[in-house]
């Protein structure tokens, strides 16, 4: 369809059905939720549709650019008293306050950097989705380091004092993030990583090692359909990969994945 015909149908559909949101204008014209913000937000920017609420409704503006653009639909709405009082008050010659913005809307109705428009805000979603699951593995890595160091045993100083215990620290010292490849956590851990592996605390799953809460959390998970596995932060989807080359999950009629028992 038409870059302009379809701004036209956005126009004129929020005029018939005032209220509507992008996922409506969406479902109704059959076109993505991008393409329908990306038009929605360069319209509201020009003042020709308005927001309240969840919904949008068009202005006296908007009406307008529909009428312009449709031959008339827009110019079914009765007009206000401060429309007729400017009528009245500006010159015949004078164009309709706005004209000078048309251009602008018209040009990205035409299809003039639409697509790009579209493509910079869904790489942008993208990126913002991934940093917010990053973010979310690591403040959850976090909180169990913390919780660690706040139930390791201390023991009475000099004085009085609690200081925490040589061996205490030792022990609680893993991995700098849940997943990471073998050689990585080795150069990191030296020789702790060994005894990591020995007391079960890490464990490796095919080319990556895993904190041992953080799989076992991950295993509660199963089974996971493959719509939800696409979802998975970052670490997960990681792990989730280097389970099923080392076959500890296995895809069920091609739907969902299951723990190989």
């Amino acid at each position: 369809m038409p870059a302009q015909k379809l701004t036209a149908k956005i126009l004129g559909y929020i005029n018939d059905y005032p209220g509507s949101t992008i996922k409506d204008l969406s479902i109704a014209l059959g076109i993505s939720v991008s393409m329908a913000r990306a038009i929605i937000y360069r319209l509201k920017n020009n003042g020709y549709v308005e927001k309240a609420g969840m919904g949008y409704y068009i202005t006296d503006k908007g009406l307008w650019l529909l009428s312009k653009m449709t031959g008339g639909r827009g110019e079914k709405r009765e007009k206000t008293i401060e429309e007729t009082r400017e009528e009245k008050e500006a010159p015949i010659e004078e164009k309709p306050k706005g004209d000078e913005d048309i251009s602008k809307v018209e040009g990205i109705a035409k299809g003039k950097g639409l697509e790009s428009l579209i493509e910079r805000i869904d790489t942008l979603e993208r990126r913002i989705e991934d940093l917010e699951n990053r973010v979310r593995d690591l403040e959850s890595y976090l909180k169990r380091i913390n919780n660690k160091f706040s139930s390791m045993g201390r023991r009475k100083g000099v004085g009085g004092e609690q200081v925490l215990g040589r061996r205490g620290v030792e022990s609680e010292k893993t991995l700098p993030i849940p997943v990471m490849s073998i050689p990585d956590a080795r150069n990191k851990l030296g020789s702790l990583y060994d005894k990591l592996i020995y007391e079960g605390r890490i464990i490796e799953v095919n080319t990556v090692v895993v904190d041992r809460e953080f799989y076992d959390e991950f295993i509660k998970k199963f089974p996971i359909t493959v719509k939800d596995a696409e979802k998975l932060p970052p670490l997960e989807k990681k792990l989730l990969d280097e389970m099923k080359k080392d076959a500890r999950v296995i895809l069920k009629a091609g739907k969902r994945y299951e723990l190989v028992r």
